[in-house]
């Protein structure tokens, strides 16, 4: 009797400390969900409209899957014109290939649809392996996970998306990389804009591009001709490897694709000329994802091998270094329709390499990577399809209060020297005796 009255005594308070802990558990959900709305500035992000935008269709017949690429690719409004019917592009910023598996299970789940185009930009399928147990938060993983409504598909991507250490970041609203901001003024702003009903107009507002239905935003801004520039920090470089990740989220979309009979295509959108040559030898990457995709019956279509008479892009038409702004997009949507639709062939479009496709181009510079040495000197490296350096020579300004300064003029030399007070420089280069670019640095940008 003693000892029934023990159990029943270890029971009860077994029991209270469970379900102190369970409303514990929910009372600090619902707080970190109140804190997460009025917290959350995302009001005017575009992958907050995109999977908006996702959600609120009547049916999706054609959908566009990957990073920026697809978010700046086509025009879907215009695309479903050819294709007779609805295209989506379900792109976000720096979306890596698991993320874009999820964001086509949740299609395939709510939607049917015809075909599937998945971009395969170089930038998401390449760089070193991070394992298992090494895997932290970042803001790309949070930008697709936060919108997904289907629980089972959002928990399955955040479980192998970062380590287990990092899952209360991932499940909980609130966190790291979840574009959390405490500025004082910007939560007063959200504060007003989710009372008073405005974060539900999913208004796209800036000066420079707008949002068009179905999943792209068109800049306005552009390239100046013959202006492109970087620091070689900000270009990714080629490697002879396909991510891990990547590669086994490629196997996945074929599989899911398959099981349904979605027909799945897999493309690249054009880049810049001087961002594919500055990034080394594309042809590498190119090769690989051949190699990669004709293991499963996959062809691989990378529009930055189109042809000249079919499509031609100049500086003007991309609004950074590979990302195509309105212009881009309205030169690239007929192209891209017109063949996927068969209306031109594809040995008439694409060239076989990118080796083939700079051969045929007039000698010329891209653009200049430029690199800081010391706080009085840069290293020039002209982006070229001509491998003759001696062709290639600069007229260098400083530029200051008073005007410009010429301090070089048709030097062959790449080490540039400066007074270290020099906030600006002018760079012209010239193929021979033929300008090639010219560019205003910031050097306190490179």
């Amino acid at each position: 009797m003693y000892i029934e009255k023990i159990f029943q005594l270890l029971y009860n308070e077994s029991m209270y400390r469970f379900l102190k802990v369970f409303f514990f558990i929910i009372i600090f959900f619902i707080i970190c969900n109140i804190l997460s709305f009025f917290l959350r500035n995302d009001r005017n992000k575009y992958a907050r409209l995109v999977m908006q935008d996702f959600y609120d269709q009547e049916n999706i017949d054609f959908l566009l899957c990957g990073a920026s690429h697809v978010a700046h690719g086509i025009n879907p409004q215009l695309a479903k014109e050819y294709f007779s019917g609805n295209v989506f592009c379900s792109g976000t910023s720096a979306q890596k290939m698991p993320a874009t598996y999820a964001v086509l299970k949740e299609a395939i789940n709510k939607y049917k649809l015809k075909k599937v185009f998945v971009d395969l930009d170089f930038g998401m399928a390449i760089g070193q392996q991070i394992k298992f147990f090494d895997k932290k938060p970042s803001v790309d993983i949070y930008l697709v996970s936060t919108y997904l409504k289907n629980k089972l598909i959002k928990y399955e991507y955040l479980l192998k998306a970062t380590s287990p250490k990092y899952y209360l970041n991932s499940i909980l609203p609130i966190g790291v990389d979840k574009q959390i901001e405490l500025n004082p003024i910007t939560i007063v702003k959200n504060l007003k804009s989710k009372t008073t009903g405005e974060y539900y107009d999913y208004n796209y507002e800036a000066i420079n591009a707008s949002y068009v239905r179905g999943g792209v935003i068109m800049e306005t801004e552009s390239i100046k001709d013959g202006s492109f520039y970087a620091s070689s920090k900000n270009i990714t470089t080629i490697t002879n490897n396909l991510n891990e990740d990547w590669k086994n989220a490629i196997k996945k979309i074929i599989s899911i694709c398959e099981e349904n009979n979605i027909p799945l295509i897999f493309y690249s959108s054009p880049i810049s000329d001087f961002f594919l040559n500055a990034s080394g030898n594309y042809d590498i990457y190119i090769s690989n994802v051949r190699q990669f995709l004709r293991e499963y019956g996959y062809q691989f279509y990378d529009f930055s091998l189109c042809k000249e008479e079919y499509l031609t892009l100049s500086d003007y038409n991309f609004y950074d270094n590979n990302h195509l702004n309105k212009t881009g997009i309205e030169k690239f949507t007929p192209v891209f329709c017109n063949f996927f639709t068969g209306k031109i062939d594809q040995k008439d479009l694409f060239y076989d390499s990118y080796s083939e496709k700079i051969q045929n181009q007039k000698s010329c510079v891209y653009g200049l990577v430029i690199d800081k040495e010391n706080e009085s000197s840069i290293k020039i490296q002209p982006m070229v399809n001509s491998t003759n350096q001696e062709d290639i020579c600069f007229d260098i300004f400083e530029i200051n209060k008073k005007g410009e300064n010429q301090i070089y003029k048709k030097t062959n030399n790449t080490t540039i020297s400066y007074p270290k007070s020099t906030k600006k420089l002018k760079i012209i280069s010239y193929y021979k005796t033929e300008k090639q670019t010219e560019c205003i640095i910031e050097l306190g940008t490179i």
